[in-house]
C-alpha cells in the first residue's frame, strides 16, 4: 500500500474514534448512561491498546511509564465500572478516573517534559523515590475515594485528599528546581 493510502486510513480511523468518543456524550446525557459510557470504555481500551501499546513491552521501565499505565488503567476501569451499570456510584468513579486517571496521567507527561526541557537528570524517571511516592498517593487516593461513595463525613474522603494533596507537594517539590531554576 502507499503512503498516501496508508495515511488515508490512518485519518479514518482517527475520525472514527474521535466522532465516537463525541457521539458517546451525546448518548450519555440524551439520558443513556450506560450506552455512552459502554461507547467510551471501546474507545478509550482500543486507543490504549492500538495507539499506545498498552501492552507491549516498554524499551525502558521508568516510574514514569508505570504512572501512566496506572493512569491509563484508571480511566479504562472507571469507565468499565460506570458502563457496567453501576450508575449509583458515579461520583467515586469519576473521582477515580480523575485522581488515577487524568491527574495521575497530567503529572506524569508534566514531569517528563520538564526534566526533558528543565536540563534535568533523566535518571529522575528511573530512581526518583518521590516519584514512586506521587503515583502512590495519587493511587492511594483514588483507592480510599472509592470506599467513600456518597458518604463525604468519613474518615476516607480527609484520607483521600490528605493523599491526593501530599501527591502534589512531592510533585511540586522535587520538580520546582526544574520548572523555575531555582
Amino acid at each position: 500500500p502507499s503512503d498516501s493510502s496508508q495515511r488515508g486510513k490512518k485519518l479514518i480511523h482517527f475520525l472514527t474514534l474521535a466522532v465516537l468518543l463525541n457521539v458517546s456524550f451525546i448518548i450519555e446525557v440524551m439520558g443513556w448512561e450506560i450506552a455512552g459510557y459502554s461507547i467510551r470504555t471501546f474507545v478509550f481500551g482500543w486507543i490504549s491498546v492500538q495507539l499506545f501499546g498498552f501492552f507491549q513491552k516498554p524499551l525502558t521501565r521508568t516510574f514514569v511509564g508505570w504512572g501512566l499505565k496506572a493512569g491509563i488503567t484508571g480511566i479504562f476501569l472507571s469507565y468499565f465500572a460506570l458502563a457496567a451499570g453501576s450508575v449509583k456510584d458515579s461520583l467515586g468513579h469519576l473521582h477515580v478516573m480523575f485522581i488515577a486517571g487524568l491527574g495521575l496521567i497530567t503529572l506524569m507527561v508534566a514531569t517528563r517534559v520538564t526534566v526533558a526541557h528543565g536540563g534535568g537528570s533523566l535518571d529522575l524517571e528511573l530512581r526518583s523515590k518521590t516519584i514512586f511516592a506521587v503515583i502512590s498517593c495519587f493511587l492511594l487516593s483514588a483507592l480510599l475515594r472509592t470506599f467513600v461513595g456518597m458518604q463525604l463525613d468519613t474518615i476516607f474522603i480527609f484520607s483521600a485528599s490528605v493523599a491526593f494533596l501530599l501527591a502534589i507537594v512531592l510533585w511540586s517539590s522535587k520538580l520546582a528546581k526544574l520548572m523555575w531554576k531555582i
